[in-house]
């Protein structure tokens, strides 16, 4: 029998370990190619160490690079990305698209392009996208105005539409999460599935992170010995939350003080190696690059802190045994949103510094 063609489109590190785990479980019924799509620049490790990996489950590669500077150049990436895509959609004709953020406008393109012109059903499903598949996130005022809408539809053509938050498109009909009992409003009007999580502990995707972890990405003989693992969120971020910077350092100064080893993990977009200057010897600083999804195997049994973040439902997904820690910020609407899926999870939300400190391993 022959088995039904799929595409998984993918843009960040979650989405990728998601597509494998999906890949795998349907590998006998679906014939997955996988694409990368949103990329800044040829640079991508994951891409590069998955095309070296002969055993990966997809039978064909693509990579998009379709966000770059400046409007023009950007514009003239997309339309040059949609004329590939247009041939792969042919050659493939694919049953099942999948992808992390249904928002992405070559997800767009696609199954406009797919379902209207080239005249095939495809079924349309969205991979867990970490924190905004469980809380309603809208536009931007100015991304979702009648005169943007329209600019985009005479640059790109009248296929283009906009979703007003993640999972929200109609060609969505199915979600692939970590915790479906939690998803936002738009998914709980689709079949909602669970994404297993032994198939993160398959012998196939831990020979991918062997691998990520061998390209001298991170010397992982650090991994264990940490006893605080900080995740920091981009600093565009940190500045909008008065008070975050000094929590953070205070923690931080105070858990080294006591002769604790503290790995400190910055934002993967952050430019800066150490902006709050944090890292009192280098192999403190964990490379911002590598996904945390590869980490979590080989820590030992350290406290996480960061704040409301996918890396933190990660981590309690991957990890259970962990104590993870968000760090309370009133003004995150995160945070309040999510009060319910981080209770469930045993994450505790909290700048109570005797209480953190009570969570540190002996």
């Amino acid at each position: 029998m022959a088995r039904t063609p799929a595409i998984f489109m993918v843009s960040t590190p979650l989405h990728l370990y998601n597509a494998l785990a999906i890949a795998l479980k349907y590998r006998d019924r679906w014939e997955s190619h996988l694409w990368f799509i949103d990329q800044k620049d040829q640079h991508n490790p994951y891409y590069h160490v998955l095309r070296e990996w002969k055993e990966h489950p997809f039978a064909g590669i693509e990579y998009f690079i379709t966000n770059l500077p400046g409007t023009a150049a950007k514009i003239k990436a997309r339309k040059s990305a949609f004329d590939r895509i247009d041939e792969r959609l042919a050659e493939i004709r694919p049953q099942e698209l999948l992808v992390g953020n249904d928002r992405r406008i070559e997800f767009v393109f696609a199954v406009n392009h797919a379902c209207r012109r080239l005249g095939f059903p495809v079924r349309g499903s969205l991979i867990d996208d970490g924190v905004y598949s469980y809380v309603d996130q809208r536009s931007k005022w100015y991304q979702d105005t009648a005169a943007e809408r329209l600019m985009k539809k005479m640059v790109y053509g009248s296929w283009y539409e906009r979703t007003p938050s993640i999972g929200a498109s109609p060609f969505i009909d199915r979600a692939f999460v970590a915790f479906p009992e939690f998803v936002n409003r738009a998914l709980r009007r689709v079949t909602v599935e669970g994404i297993d999580l032994e198939l993160y502990r398959s012998a196939e995707i831990q020979t991918y992170s062997t691998m990520m972890l061998e390209s001298g990405y991170i010397d992982r003989q650090m991994l264990p010995c940490f006893d605080l693992v900080l995740t920091l969120p981009h600093e565009s971020l940190m500045h909008r939350f008065p008070g975050f910077k000094d929590s953070v350092r205070r923690i931080v100064d105070n858990v080294r003080y006591g002769g604790k080893r503290v790995g400190i993990k910055y934002h993967p977009r952050q430019k800066d190696d150490d902006p709050l200057q944090l890292v009192s010897q280098q192999d403190q600083l964990i490379p911002r690059a590598v996904a945390f999804e590869i980490l979590l195997p080989l820590l030992g049994r350290p406290l996480i802190i960061g704040d409301v973040s996918t890396v933190l439902l990660t981590a309690r997904w991957m990890r259970p045994d962990l104590h993870v820690v968000a760090l309370k910020n009133e003004r995150d609407s995160r945070q309040r949103k999510m009060s319910g899926i981080l209770a469930h999870l045993g994450v505790n939300v909290t700048r109570d510094f005797d209480e953190i400190l009570s969570l540190m391993p002996a």
